[in-house]
Order: structure tokens, then sequence, then C-alpha cells
């Protein structure tokens, strides 16, 4: 089974900013690679991977956190650390929920559309919390970069969107 990391409105934490020129495009606009992190609960790794989950944590005694279902908060390996996953996303649709939602008519949100999600990496915790990190490689125009860089380091809320799938055809219209 598939899965497909999609969020709505989770708060995260803008670690990240970097712009870069790109050179081989027509747009004039520059690339903007932007690195975010979550803490959540363990079932979330299932945005990565359905079996993640059980293979990262066992039953424990103690109690749930944020999130986790009851039983699977026990490290199987806690010398395992940090943990990068290969796993990317094109076409995706990021939505930086930012300010009050409109200003003068207009949404105050920072959506990059066409953007790839991608360099995620897990850090799981005793007690059933996970960090979730993840880049967004995009193309923001400079006044959306201008107020990116107004909330870095802080904590905001995100959105992800991965691209619709296509159906592939049964070859019966021939």
């Amino acid at each position: 089974m598939q899965t497909s990391f999609q969020i709505e409105r989770q708060t995260v934490t803008f670690n990240a900013m970097r712009i870069r020129p790109e050179l081989q495009d027509e747009n004039p606009l520059p690339d903007i690679d932007l690195f975010f992190t979550a803490r959540m609960g363990n079932d979330s790794l299932a945005l990565l991977a359905p079996d993640m989950r059980s293979l990262l944590y066992k039953k424990g005694d103690q109690q749930t956190t944020d999130g986790s279902e009851a039983g699977l908060t026990v490290l199987r390996f806690p010398e395992l650390g940090r943990q990068r996953i290969k796993k990317e996303i094109v076409g995706a649709e990021v939505t930086v929920h930012y300010g009050v939602g409109e200003s003068n008519g207009k949404s105050t949100d920072i959506v990059i559309a066409e953007a790839i999600v991608d360099r995620f990496f897990v850090d799981p915790m005793e007690g059933g919390t996970i960090i979730l990190g993840w880049r967004v490689r995009g193309k923001p125009t400079g006044e959306e970069n201008g107020r990116l860089s107004l909330i870095l380091g802080r904590e905001t809320t995100l959105t992800v969107v991965p691209p619709e799938e296509k159906q592939g055809s049964l070859g019966l219209d021939q």
C-alpha cells in the first residue's frame, strides 16, 4: 500500500530557509528550500509508511502520550536515533497559514504550488512521541520570501496536500 504524506493545519516549527538561484529554469524566481519539524504522536509514522510504527516501537506499560496508540510507546532500538526516510513528493501544494487569514479581501496565506517535499527524517523518542522533519522546495514570490523570513525560527501552521494520483488507462478506448 502506497502512502502519501499529507497534513492539514499542523503546528510546525519553521527551522531554516535557503534561497538559491535556479539557472536552468525559465521562471526567473529563485528556488527556495524551507525546513520544518513537527512534534507528533507515533501514529503519525503512517504518513510515511504504514508499518513503521510497529518497526520502531513495541508495547510498554506506561500511559500513552499525544496521539500514540495504547501500548506502542517503548522504542525497540533506542540506540538507533534519527532516521532519514527516502521519500519525495513532486507537485505538492504547501500552504503556510500566515497571519489572520485575510487582508483587504485577499488571503494572507503563502501557497507554494508544484512544490517538492523531501528529505524526511524521523527522530523517535521514548513514550510514543516523534520529531518529524522535512524540506519543501518551491518558488514563492519575493514578497512571500520576505514574509517567510519574518516567521523563521517560530511555530506556524502548515498544510501539505500531495498531487492527485493519475489513474492509468485500461487501454479499452482503442
